[in-house]
């Protein structure tokens, strides 16, 4: 699993927290790859460590806000770096997000992070990957009761969408 961002108080850190919990909690052993946490620099060669993460791993979790229609700054260039390293076991992808927008306001802006794992991630991956994602749209206007239901749906679904 692969975490972008750079507050751990945060609610994409619950996020986080909730799909290590769903996945142990559903016989997965998880590898956590916090890019902040680990003052990943894109402008150094790509970690030893993640690629051999990459080179054994099965499936593939991106925890991220989607910012500005996209992923983060840093999980762009750590998806760039690790498109070179290849990810050929990898049959699984799931994006974990939030949008600070509305459904319909991401989808007319072109859901470009979407788009980024879809175009460029998937191709590096096993042949015919699975792709899923569970998406929070509305988080910058979004209700206490709603984002605790979004955190028990990734818990909940986390371990069956990674097989």
């Amino acid at each position: 699993m692969v975490a972008a961002h750079p507050c751990n108080e945060g609610y994409v850190t619950a996020v986080r927290e909730r799909v290590m919990s769903g996945l142990v909690g559903n016989g997965h052993d998880p590898v956590l790859i916090d890019l902040y946490g680990t003052a990943y620099d894109p402008f150094l060669p790509f970690p030893a460590d993640d690629a051999d993460a990459l080179r054994t791993a099965t499936a593939l979790v991106l925890v991220h806000p989607t910012w500005w229609t996209s992923q983060p700054a840093n999980l762009l260039a750590w998806l760039d770096q690790a498109s070179s390293t290849g990810s050929p076991g990898v049959r699984t992808l799931v994006s974990v997000t939030t949008l600070g927008g509305s459904r319909l306001a991401n989808f007319v802006a072109g859901e470009s992070g979407l788009r980024v794992v879809k175009r460029a991630v998937r191709p590096r991956c096993a042949q015919r990957p699975t792709h899923r994602r569970l998406a929070f749209y509305g988080m910058d206007r979004s209700l206490a009761d709603e984002r605790a239901g979004f955190l028990d749906r990734v818990e909940r679904r986390i371990g069956t969408l990674v097989r």
